[in-house]
C-alpha cells in the first residue's frame, strides 16, 4: 500500500486580523476620549454657574453685612477650599500660545525638544505659566491637544507636526496612532480627561 503525504497548511492570516483589531481598539479610544471631552465642559459649565451663583451670594452677605453694622468676621462662614483652590488653578497660560513658544524653541534647537527642556524654556526664559500636581505633565497634556502644532516624536521629544524630524522617528504623514502609542498609560489619560489650569 502506497504510502501517503499531507502537506501542512500554514494561517497566514494572523498579521491582518491583529491589524483590524488594533484599529478598532484605536477608534475605541479615539471614541471614549471625545465623549470623556464632552463630559469635561459639560461639568466645567456647571462649575462655573455655580462659581457664578456663588459670587451673587457672597455679594449679598456683604451688602447684608455693610447695612446690619455686623463687624465680626467670623458670622461669615469662609469659602470651601475646595471651591477656591480650582479657581486658582485657572492662572495656566492658553495652550496655543505655549504651542507657538513652544515652536520658536523648537526651531531655535533644530531638533526635537525635551518636555524637560521645554518646560523649563518655557518656564524661565518665556515666563509663561504651567502650573499642577505634575506641572510637566500638564504640559504634554497641552501639547498632545495642540498637535496639529507641535508633535511628540516616538522615543522623546517634540518637532514641528508638519515637518519629518531630523532624526527620522516622525512623519506627519503618520496618524496619531503612533503618538498614543508612544505614550504610557498615566500620559494618555491626562491627555484625554487631565485639566491643563489654563485661564479664561
Amino acid at each position: 500500500m502506497p504510502k501517503l503525504y499531507v502537506t501542512p497548511i500554514w494561517n497566514i492570516s494572523g498579521p491582518s486580523v491583529d491589524v483590524r483589531m488594533s484599529d478598532i481598539a484605536y477608534q475605541n479610544a479615539l471614541g471614549r476620549r471625545d465623549e470623556l471631552a464632552a463630559k469635561i465642559n459639560t461639568l466645567q459649565q456647571l462649575l462655573d454657574e455655580a462659581r457664578a451663583e456663588i459670587r451673587e451670594i457672597d455679594a449679598f452677605i456683604s451688602q447684608w453685612r455693610k447695612f446690619a453694622g455686623v463687624q465680626d468676621e467670623h458670622s461669615e462662614p469662609p469659602a470651601p477650599p475646595a471651591i477656591i483652590r480650582p479657581s486658582a488653578k485657572r492662572r495656566n497660560t492658553r495652550k496655543e500660545i505655549v504651542a507657538e513658544h513652544a515652536r520658536e524653541i523648537i526651531a531655535e534647537a533644530g531638533a526635537p525638544v525635551s518636555r524637560s527642556d521645554l518646560y523649563d524654556k518655557l518656564v524661565n526664559e518665556f515666563k509663561l505659566t504651567i502650573e499642577g500636581t505634575d506641572p510637566e505633565m500638564v504640559l504634554s497634556t497641552m501639547l498632545w491637544r495642540m498637535r496639529h502644532k507641535v508633535a511628540r516624536v516616538p522615543g522623546g521629544g517634540y518637532w514641528f507636526a508638519e515637518l519629518p524630524s531630523p532624526d527620522g522617528k516622525y512623519d506627519p504623514r503618520a496618524s496619531d496612532e503612533a503618538s498614543v502609542a508612544d505614550m504610557t498609560p498615566a500620559e494618555f489619560d491626562h491627555a484625554v480627561s487631565g485639566d491643563t489650569g489654563e485661564e479664561q
